[in-house]
């Protein structure tokens, strides 16, 4: 699983800005990142008479668009949760950073107030920092026209916490299944002691398995 971090603000309150901001700070310092926007309205790329829509109107559930480099991807809405979302559609992704989707729980979260007043804070769990150029007592403020200083901040209290430890993850019928340390370790060594006597796998950093059971 990538690193999940959350933007939170009202409408029009500078989200899409300020994450514009962090995406180059990151990306130059290694990081894969990924973008999950939410939204109320009915998200559609039919156009009549193209081969995509057919395929789409005949009931496929999938349909992937393949060009020399990049593919768009039509899919139904899957009956899952947000994370398993994430590891499906973010394989190699380091950090997804979430835009929306506060009523997610689990999530470290920023709000973003640089248009609005900051006030989800009060309202919602997880908020680490408020990007505003108000005064919140009580809570972190970070300048919104200080990329670096951002995204000093994302790394040092999200990113670096998470990354501590290797990640195990198991989704069985689309539910993240909780492990333990004592569990993660010993699936871990189960799976890698295993593969070691297999070719090809020297070096190996990210695992992939899919068991489908008949």
């Amino acid at each position: 699983m990538p690193c999940i971090i959350g933007f939170t603000g009202r409408h029009n309150s500078g989200k899409t800005t300020v994450i514009r901001k962090i995406i180059p700070e990151l990306k130059a310092r290694g990081y894969r990142v990924g973008v999950l926007k939410s939204t109320h309205h009915s998200v559609s790329f039919n156009q009549p008479g193209k081969d995509t829509t057919l395929y789409r109107q005949e009931g496929v559930e999938t349909v992937a668009l393949c060009g020399p480099e990049e593919i768009a991807l039509f899919q139904n809405r899957q009956d899952e949760g947000l994370e398993r979302t994430i590891f499906r559609l973010f394989p190699d992704e380091d950090v997804i950073i979430l835009e929306g989707f506060k009523n997610e729980q689990g999530i470290p979260r920023i709000e973003v107030a640089v248009e609005s007043s900051p006030e989800l804070y009060n309202e919602i769990n997880g908020v680490k920092a408020v990007i505003t150029r108000e005064a919140v007592q009580g809570r972190k403020v970070l300048d919104p026209d200080d990329p670096a200083a951002l995204t000093d901040f994302i790394e040092k209290e999200i990113i670096s916490p998470y990354q501590k430890e290797d990640e195990i993850s198991i989704f069985i019928n689309n539910r993240k299944l909780p492990l333990k340390l004592f569990v993660k370790n010993a699936v871990k060594g189960l799976i890698t002691g295993f593969l070691k006597s297999l070719k090809f796998t020297e070096g190996a950093k990210k695992i992939d398995i899919r068991i489908v059971l008949r």
